[in-house]
């Protein structure tokens, strides 16, 4: 009842089966057994958006490098969505640990890249970070901020920002750090409504 009719009149995730829509309830129309109000039912109309989703796909990175010379690091994620047009945004969640201080990934596949060079001194509210590159509408996003304080932006450290992306298939991704550091990458598949 509260997930139907409370709070803010916005689409919300409905998840059916394991995968996600998002919706908003346009009319509803019910009937109740006046003698025992006890029975009854209840006939509601929603609006979808026009994609579903799977669900949120984690994978964590750690990159160990107590040499302070740059390393890299190659793995794969899929993209399995079979919508054809755009490729999938990824979100990152970040900790640079005090002896890292530049960071890249690239997506070999389609050679989307995020780039940051921190100073050595900075603290860790600047050190823990999230790159968010999508909201939950699917809408593309373009925002570094601390995880610790949302209010530091740190746009001004970024050099590359032509945001990771996801193609169809299968997708190499090289990490680049100078130091330690943890990258997690989160993602879903975008889907055609069937």
């Amino acid at each position: 009842n509260r997930w139907l009719f409370g709070g803010e009149r916005k689409f919300k995730p409905l998840e059916q089966e394991g995968i996600i829509y998002f919706a908003i309830f346009k009319n509803s129309q019910r009937w109740m057994n006046n003698a025992l109000m006890s029975q009854g039912y209840i006939e509601c109309e929603i609006e979808l958006l026009p994609y579903c989703y799977s669900y949120i796909y984690e994978k964590t990175v750690g990159v160990t490098n107590p040499s302070n010379v740059i390393v890299n690091k190659t793995f794969t994620i899929d993209n399995e969505s079979n919508v054809d047009e755009n490729d999938i945004c990824l979100n990152l969640n970040v900790q640079m640990f005090s002896n890292c201080n530049y960071l890249k990934i690239k997506n070999l596949t389609n050679g989307t890249i995020f780039s940051i060079t921190l100073s050595s001194d900075l603290e860790s509210e600047y050190r823990n970070f999230k790159i968010l590159s999508e909201d939950v509408y699917g809408r593309k996003m373009h925002i570094v901020e601390s995880a610790i304080d949302t209010d530091i932006n740190l746009m001004k450290y970024v050099q590359k920002k032509k945001w990771l992306k996801l193609s169809y298939g299968t997708n190499t991704i090289k990490i680049s750090a100078d130091g330690e550091c943890s990258v997690k990458f989160k993602y879903r598949n975008k889907m055609q409504i069937q």
